[in-house]
């Protein structure tokens, strides 16, 4: 088997259940990651829990009911796909790849969309099939591609598959937009007019730590764009908008007042106003 390092983080929720239960998940959540590399294969466990070895080896048990079903359900799991397990305790002081990898992770890719914000956003421009940079705390579309091993992701790493014809939904961490973009011009994901998000408190939340505060919330105005690398289809989009007439170097005057209404403008591409609509 390839050598596979699979980590990731408890919900809120989570992490209100026994550390036993916990651990015994924990072995689901690595086995269900490596499911394609071990079909067939006689598999040993090692875990720094006893309970949760116990469980495992012995299919199940009565003290714990939510670990008597969890140990069926890996077991059940596991003989679908021919694989025979063992567990064996290994000492905490010797689990140190484990221990290393609970303790050490990349938060910034792990900030969610406020979902009903998100839910609005598919309303107004299209329902994605996929949701591109997620993992199985932040996803928005039960379809998903992480950016490390996740045990319900669809794929792994976004940039690694194809997005021809793909209807996807993309909020990556900030760092990657440009790369993104790339991609889309690469490949041919499936134009209405961008979306300004509206400027409420924690627009963006972290499933593990509901009272964290993104870094950069007080500057964050964001938009959500339909982006698309067919040339006729940007030329038909901008034909319909408002041309910009102002010359090179002239600035533009600007209302002393607000925009009324639910549109405003994003700026300007190829000669013209593009335009965008309040959520």
């Amino acid at each position: 088997m390839n050598q596979c390092r699979v980590s990731g983080r408890w919900s809120t929720e989570e992490m209100q259940l026994h550390i036993n239960f916990l651990e015994l998940k924990a072995v689901h959540f690595v086995l269900m990651t490596v499911a394609d590399q071990i079909y067939g294969q006689n598999i040993q466990i090692q875990v720094d829990n006893k309970t949760a070895v116990a469980y495992l080896n012995h299919m199940g048990g009565t003290h714990s009911m939510s670990m008597n079903s969890l140990a069926k359900e890996i077991w059940e799991w596991a003989i679908v796909r021919k694989i025979h397990l063992t567990a064996v305790h290994i000492p905490g002081v010797e689990n140190t790849n484990a221990d290393f990898l609970s303790r050490h992770f990349m938060d910034q890719m792990e900030w969610q969309l406020k979902q009903d914000l998100t839910y609005k956003i598919f309303q107004q421009l299209f329902h994605p099939q996929v949701d591109l940079f997620a993992s199985r705390l932040n996803f928005q579309i039960p379809c998903y591609v992480s950016w490390q091993p996740d045990p319900l992701a669809w794929k792994t790493d976004a940039f690694s598959i194809p997005w021809t014809n793909l209807k996807a939904f993309a909020f990556p961490p900030f760092n990657l937009i440009s790369a993104v973009l790339q991609k889309v011009i690469r490949d041919n994901p499936l134009l209405p007019n961008p979306i300004l998000l509206p400027a409420v408190n924690n627009i963006l939340t972290l499933l593990y730590d509901r009272e964290q505060v993104h870094p950069l919330e007080k500057n964050l105005k964001l938009i959500a764009w339909t982006v698309c690398r067919d040339v006729t289809l940007q030329e038909d989009f901008r034909r319909k908008q408002q041309k910009f007439s102002a010359r090179h170097g002239e600035l533009k005057l600007i209302n002393s007042t607000n925009l009324h209404g639910n549109c405003g403008w994003a700026g300007v591409a190829a000669g013209v106003w593009i335009p965008f609509k309040f959520l």
